[in-house]
C-alpha cells in the first residue's frame, strides 16, 4: 500500500530563534504536511557533530518512514541520510568556518561541512553573499587536504545551490509609529558578534544630546553568556530604554510594528531576519556596511563604518523626523515584499521539496 501523501520531515539540533522563525514562516504555508524534530538549542559543536544521528534515530525509533528530509545545516547530512535512506535537502543559515575564524574547532567543522555538501545535492542558501563567503572559506581549508576529484566538487556544491532568502511576513499596510517619541528596535542575539559594544557607544553619542527625542528596545534571544557590556547599556539609556532582553512573542511583536528605526551593529550577518522582518513594517533601517546588507536593502538603508557614524546618522534621522516619512515606510515595506516576502519564498521552498521527491528514485551515489 502506497501512502498518499508524503512523509516530510524538518530536522534542526540547534533551533535558535532565526532558525524557529524560518521552520514556522514557511511550514505554515508549504503544500505539505510536516514533522518536527529538534533538540535544546545548546551545545554547538556537539549538536553539529552528532544531532542529525540523534535526531534520525529518534524518527525511526518512533516509527517514522520519511519520504523526505529538509535539515539545517546544524546537522551532518550524510548521517541523517545513512539512517532514513531519504533524500535530504540542506538549507545553510550559517556556517561555521566564516562565523568562528578563530575557532580551534574550524578543521572539525569544515570536515562535517564537507561531509554535509557531499551527501546530498540538494543545498538551499540565504543570500549570494552567504554563498560566495562559504564558497571560499571551504576552498582555504581545503588547501592541502590530500583530495581526489570527488572531494575537490564540495566547493562546487556550495557555488550551485539554490539561493533562497527566509520567508519574512510582509504586512498589506506599513506599521503605524504613532505620536510617541519614535523607537529605536536592536533585536539581536546577546552575543559577541552583534558588537554590543558599539551598541553603546552610539548610546553614548545620542545621550550627549538631551534635546534628541527618542525610544529605546534592546531585545534578543539569550544563549550563551550575555556580555557585560548590556549592563552598561542599560544604565546609559536610562528611562529611554522601554524594553529590555528576551520578549514574549506578542511584546516583541508589539515593538517591531511600533519601531521607526531598526538598528544593527552586526560584525557579520548570512540575512539578518530580525531586521528583515521590522523593515517590513516600514522601520528605517540603520546598519553596518556589510556586503549581506547591501545585497538586500542598499536602497533603502543607512550605512555605517563605525558607532561613532551611526550616532551622527541617527542624530540627524531624529532631528529632521525622515523615520515618519509614510512614503518611505511603504517602499521600505514594498523592498522586502520583492526580496523575500514569506509567501514568494515558502512556494520556491516547496519547490525544491517536490523536485527532490521527484527524483527520489533515481539511483544516486553518496559522492555525485
Amino acid at each position: 500500500m502506497t501512502r498518499s501523501e508524503p512523509e516530510c520531515w524538518f530536522l534542526d539540533p540547534y533551533p535558535v530563534d532565526s532558525h524557529r522563525f524560518f521552520r514556522d514562516q514557511w511550514l505554515h504555508r508549504s503544500r505539505y504536511k510536516w514533522s518536527v524534530a529538534e533538540l535544546p538549542p545548546r551545545a554547538w559543536r556537539w549538536r553539529l557533530r552528532f544531532g542529525g544521528a540523534v535526531l534520525a534515530e529518534q524518527i525511526v525509533a518512533g516509527g517514522g518512514r520519511p519520504d523526505i528530509v529538509v535539515c539545517t545545516s546544524m546537522c551532518d547530512a550524510s548521517q541523517v541520510r545513512a539512517r532514513l535512506n531519504c533524500p535530504v535537502v540542506v538549507y545553510w543559515h550559517e556556517n561555521q568556518l566564516t562565523y568562528r575564524r578563530d575557532s580551534p574547532d574550524l578543521l572539525g567543522c569544515a570536515l562535517r561541512h564537507a561531509s554535509t555538501l557531499l551527501a546530498t545535492r540538494w543545498h538551499l542558501i540565504n543570500s549570494r553573499t552567504h554563498r560566495a563567503q562559504f564558497a571560499a572559506a571551504l576552498e582555504r581549508h581545503m588547501r592541502g587536504w590530500d583530495t581526489d576529484s570527488r572531494i575537490a566538487v564540495v566547493p562546487e556544491r556550495v557555488r550551485a545551490a539554490h539561493v533562497i532568502p527566509p520567508p519574512v511576513p510582509v504586512p498589506d499596510t506599513p506599521g503605524h509609529v504613532g505620536d510617541r517619541e519614535p523607537l529605536l528596535l536592536w533585536n539581536h542575539r546577546w552575543c559577541p558578534e552583534k558588537r554590543p559594544e558599539w551598541l553603546l557607544d552610539v548610546v553614548r553619542v545620542l545621550h550627549r544630546q538631551p534635546e534628541l527625542s527618542w525610544r529605546l528596545a534592546v531585545v534578543g534571544s539569550q544563549n550563551e553568556a550575555t556580555p557585560a557590556v548590556f549592563d552598561a547599556i542599560r544604565a546609559c539609556a536610562g528611562p529611554r530604554l522601554v524594553a529590555f532582553g528576551h520578549q514574549p512573542r506578542e511584546r516583541y511583536h508589539a515593538l517591531v510594528r511600533e519601531a521607526a528605526i531598526v538598528l544593527s551593529t552586526s560584525a557579520e550577518e548570512n540575512f539578518g531576519i530580525s531586521v528583515a522582518e521590522t523593515i517590513a513594517h516600514g522601520a528605517l533601517p540603520v546598519l553596518p556596511d556589510l556586503p549581506v546588507y547591501r545585497e538586500f536593502w542598499n536602497g533603502v538603508a543607512h550605512f555605517f563604518d563605525t558607532p561613532q557614524a551611526a550616532g551622527r546618522i541617527l542624530s540627524r534621522l531624529l532631528q529632521t523626523r525622515a523615520w515618519a516619512d509614510a512614503a518611505g515606510r511603504e517602499a521600505r515595506r514594498r523592498c522586502v515584499a520583492e526580496s523575500c516576502s514569506a509567501d514568494q519564498q515558502a512556494t520556491s521552498l516547496d519547490e525544491i521539496v517536490a523536485a527532490a521527491l521527484d527524483a527520489k528514485g533515481a539511483t544516486v551515489q553518496i559522492l555525485f
